[in-house]
């Protein structure tokens, strides 16, 4: 029989289902034609005989070399069964067909025949291997099946010089934009036509609970005799539960890869290869029976749980709707009827493409292009919009140096790969676009940029159950520089490492921290950090916000985070804002804050200053921005000890393939100890990691032939997809492609002085005296402290009440509260303080310590018990309770430094309500009624927001200054004594700093 011009034997050909005949006509027209970019699509639904379309079109067509590729291998094994002898031996036992030689391996293919293999062969082939293949190959089929189409397609389509016929069960616009399917040249034969052909049965529902499971099982073996349940679970323990349920009563097959090592005959981790013909009763799985397992009896299918995909879904009911016998399949849910309502809007789905006008209305519309066409031309030349005229948009007229307008600045600046080239770039950019369905135009050298304009069109997020397309006009924008692109993307794509468009590292955190030190203050208002160190005892991520980040305390606990992402102003001498960024170090993103709406010209400028200030030698100007961990320029040698990946951004669990093994790794962090690699699946196939000089970036190396057919990539692609931080044990961490390592005290970069800590160390001459003495309590008289004492220099401060005082005579400490209006001596006993100094805004907790050296330097022991003295008392300067009152409040009636001393002073009130305390009379009614008022005033201003909190460690003849800068000079030859001195300091510092109060520390100078 000939057959659009190909001989088919009848009996051949009569033992075909018409469903199929009409597949081959289809197939076999379109092969006669000459070749061109389209291809042929054939649509039939699991059970109808796709397998056999392939076998025949291959082995009775003229064409000599015949490609067949598949999605998995599993799926390829059988296919390559069916397509070799099986399928005919099927439906014509005796028969003397003449058949093509059938290969499963395409390394070498040069002689004629029949070839069938996988998208992951093709991906791990050499350049040079995949140009051999392509130029022998006359006819490629695709048995597309259930799963969405591999992102290789778009290289075979625009390489592969053959005739392409696409062979699908689930004809998705979505999945078909990319196939550039030809109309006239395709048959949709959909489920409804299979039910009026009595091709395959419609399933019947019902909902079942739990306890009933093994009744209704029973019930339905019984009714059916010689039929196979089948029992789909989500998770590999699901599968073990079920089983235990269900062994006892029937013969019971479980399928999952957590099986792999035990000898239970009733427990596998691959599908037996003639399970089918085994005497199986019931049959437990995950998704190891969804495709490549033909077995016709079943006939009853059990849902545990609502299956997340309608493409899964109808994968999964495929296997019990064929026909057998008389039987009827049923598909039963336990506690829900969700998937019901997935196969209600699959049917009326397939429904819609019914007829041959419906189906043929279908086809038309995976043009894209001539839908996005249509749709703009429907509109009138002018229209009446948002308070003006607007012209109707053209695409291939639009000019975007008099018409885009650009809301926000954002653009990313990524280093250029070795393989570089910009034609290159954009020729991927255009076709990526293209195979997505976008009406795509391009402009070149517009205004020294590359530029893409494409309009896509997108289902509503909105809808559930209906299709709504919204168009957008997206915009794709490169500059070109020596070293690196600047990217513009409307999407907001992140572009650095995309090694098909020759990239490789975003711009280096250095380079796009100059855009904080463009004038001469950096205000930060918002930071995101990631831990470099093991955040088992920390945050392993922090964010900050604030009017200025600069304004807070900052520790040595941010040495050991690294910013990923910053909100920062620069200020003019005026300390006005001049511009404003986002800054995204991973991405290599700079976006302004400041200025919006940007014409193409005024872009491009924009681009060009940025890559201007990045290229300068400005310094880092904030000390909070210095504070954290920065890129070190080393490459580690030894392997890491620990790798953390973020499988964060993915919705779903990973579904892993490995030959007939199923892994999954679920959405979130993923820890790993590198044990000469690393195997987060249990494959036990361990990946090693290496830097890559090329790409500056760590890069996985390993079995590429493991394989995650959600997303159409290798296992190994997606570990070099994600982010990851890499534990080295030499202290070196690496995040985002960059190495970073803590900065200890001595390896600080500028002068300490500089820093908040440096700014708290107060040099003072007065405290640098060989007479000084803390409390000189020998020269005390009733109302002065020892003159040569510490003390007595706090309480200078009492001469504000003066009438006509002078600065100059109210002591060093003046002005750091001029408008001071108490001073109280809280010294002795249990004491929480040496002294209480306050005015109507500030609060201040003094302690006080003198040493006895004439030349002081810098060490710990010096401030240690002081400062130890004031952070252990924090919770007098910012406890809320009124009722707290100091351990020593007996000593606080008396005189100091105790009600028996002689000499003494007879009053601690040195200074209330900004007047001397007068008791003429040494009353201690009038003392302790006074004192009352003092401390109930200090509570009220203790539990005021208003009123800023601080703790004074005034220490004398005991810490310089001076000499603590100097010794961070020395970097990490630094006195030890200095940098124990640092870490006391620090931890104060950020003690207090945490509590919202402020340290000040005067010393030496």
């Amino acid at each position: 029989m000939n057959i659009e011009g190909t001989n088919v034997k009848d009996d051949l050909w009569n033992a075909l289902r018409s469903c199929q005949q009409e597949s081959v006509k289809t197939a076999f027209s379109y092969l006669s034609k000459p070749k061109s970019d389209k291809s042929c699509l054939i649509s039939l639904p699991t059970g109808a005989g796709k397998s056999g379309v392939v076998a025949t079109v291959s082995h009775f067509t003229k064409k000599k070399k015949i490609l067949v590729l598949c999605h998995r291998r599993a799926v390829c094994d059988q296919l390559y069964r069916e397509i070799k002898k099986d399928f005919f031996e099927k439906i014509h036992p005796d028969h003397s067909l003449a058949l093509k030689n059938v290969f499963n391996k395409v390394d070498d293919v040069s002689k004629d025949g029949i070839y069938v293999s996988t998208f992951q062969k093709l991906q791990m082939m050499s350049e040079n291997e995949f140009n051999v293949l392509k130029n022998n190959i006359d006819v490629l089929l695709v048995d597309e099946g259930h799963t969405e189409p591999s992102p290789i397609w778009s290289q075979l389509s625009r390489k592969l010089e053959a005739h392409k016929i696409i062979i699908t069960a689930t004809p998705y616009r979505n999945d078909l934009f990319q196939f550039d399917i030809d109309a006239k040249s395709s048959y949709i034969f959909t489920f409804g036509n299979a039910l009026d052909d009595s091709v395959l049965r419609d399933p019947t529902f019902s909902t079942i609970n739990e306890k009933e499971l093994a009744d209704v099982v029973y019930k339905r073996l019984s009714e059916q005799p010689g039929t196979i349940c089948i029992v789909k679970c989500n998770t590999g323990s699901e599968v073990k539960r079920y089983y235990d349920m269900l062994t006892q009563k029937f013969k019971t097959l479980a399928i999952h890869d957590s099986f792999k090592n035990t000898d239970d005959e009733c427990l596998k981790s691959s599908v037996p290869k003639k399970v089918a013909s085994q005497s199986w009763q019931v049959l437990i799985h995950q998704r190891k029976l969804d495709e490549g397992v033909d077995i016709p009896h079943a006939k009853t299918l059990i849902l545990t749980y609502p299956v997340s995909s309608g493409r899964e879904l109808v994968q999964t009911i495929g296997r019990v709707v064929r026909i057998y016998e008389n039987f009827i399949p049923q598909v039963v849910e336990i506690d829900t009827s969700s998937n019901k309502k997935l196969w209600i809007n699959y049917r009326k789905f397939d429904k819609s493409l019914s007829s041959v006008s419906s189906s043929r209305k279908f086809l038309n519309s995976l043009n894209t292009a001539s839908l996005i066409n249509s749709y703009l031309e429907d509109f009138p030349e002018y229209s009446y919009f948002d308070s003006s005229f607007k012209k109707r948009f053209n695409l291939k007229e639009f000019d975007p140096k008099s018409s885009l307008n650009i809301p926000l600045a954002s653009v990313c600046f990524v280093k250029k790969a070795s393989d570089f080239t910009l034609p290159a770039m954009m020729d991927e950019m255009y076709w990526e676009y293209t195979k997505g369905g976008d009406l795509v135009e391009r402009r070149e050298n517009c205004c020294g940029a590359e530029i893409i304009l494409s309009v896509s069109f997108n289902n509503s997020k909105l809808l559930k159950n209906e299709l709504f397309f919204q168009p957008s006009f997206e915009v794709f924008l490169v500059k070109e520089f020596d070293d690196l692109v600047a990217i513009f993307d409307s999407r907001s794509q992140k572009y650095s490492y995309r090694k098909e468009l020759g990239l490789g590292a975003a711009v280096n955190v250095d380079e796009l921290l100059k855009m904080a030190s463009r004038e001469e203050r950096t205000r930060t208002k918002e930071a995101h950090a990631i831990a470099i160190t093991s955040a088992e005892t920390k945050p392993a991520g922090m964010s900050m916000k604030s009017q200025d980040l600069e304004k807070i305390i900052t520790n040595q606990t941010h040495s050991t985070y690294a910013f990923t992402t910053l909100k920062v102003d620069n200020l003019g001498q005026d300390d006005k804002r001049k511009s404003s960024y986002y800054l995204g170090m991973g991405s290599g993103r700079i976006s302004d804050q400041k200025v919006r709406n940007f014409s193409l010209q005024e872009l491009m400028d924009w681009i060009n200053d940025a890559h201007e200030v990045m290229s300068s030698t400005s310094a880092l100007k904030s000390s909070f921005l210095s504070s954290f961990s920065k890129p070190v320029y080393e490459i580690p040698e030894d392997d890491p000890l620990s790798i953390l990946f973020d499988f964060s951004h993915f919705e779903a669990d990973l579904e892993i393939h490995k030959d007939e093994n199923q892994y999954s790794v679920e959405p979130g962090f993923k820890y790993a100890e590198y044990d000469g690699g690393i195997d987060l699946i249990g494959s036990g196939h361990r990946y090693l990691v290496r830097y890559d000089e090329k790409e500056e970036r760590l890069k996985f190396e390993g079995d590429e032939s493991i394989s995650c057919l959600q997303y159409h990539k290798s296992w190994l692609d997606i570990l070099n997809g994600v982010s990851i931080k890499a534990l080295y044990p030499n202290g070196l961490t690496y995040v985002d492609g960059n190495f970073f390592r803590v900065t200890l005290p001595s390896q600080m970069d500028g002068d300490i002085s500089e820093t908040k800590l440096g700014g708290a160390l107060i040099p003072l001459n007065e405290l640098s005296s060989v007479d000084l003495d803390e409390k000189d309590i020998g020269n005390v008289r009733s109302d002065e402290f020892g003159r040569k004492s510490i003390f007595h220099l706090i309480d200078q401060l009492k001469s504000v009440s003066d009438i006509g005082f002078s600065p100059d005579n109210c002591g060093p400490f003046y002005q750091y509260i001029s408008n001071v209006d108490l001073i109280f001596c809280s010294d002795m006993g249990v004491e929480n303080s040496d002294f209480v100094v306050s005015s109507i805004d500030k609060l201040v907790f003094v302690h006080v310590k003198c040493g006895n050296t004439a030349n002081p330097e810098s060490a710990a022991g010096s401030i240690a018990e002081v400062g130890g003295q004031a952070i252990k008392n924090i919770e007098h300067v910012i406890s809320h309770d009124f009722d707290l009152m100091p351990g020593n409040k007996t000593n606080l009636l008396s005189h100091w430094p105790t009600s028996n001393s002689n000499p003494s002073l007879q009053e601690r009130i040195r200074l209330y309500k900004r007047q001397r305390f007068s008791n003429p009379s040494d009353d201690q009614d009038v003392r302790d009624a006074k004192i009352a008022q003092l401390l109930e005033e200090i509570a009220t201003r203790r539990r005021s927001s208003a009123v800023k909190k601080e703790i004074w460690i005034v220490v004398g003849n005991g810490f310089s200054k001076e000499h603590f800068v100097r010794q961070f000079n020395y970097g990490n030859r630094a006195a030890a004594t200095s940098l124990q001195a640092y870490q006391l300091l620090d931890s104060w510092m950020s003690t207090a700093a945490g509590l919202d109060v402020e340290i000040k520390f005067f010393v030496s100078p």
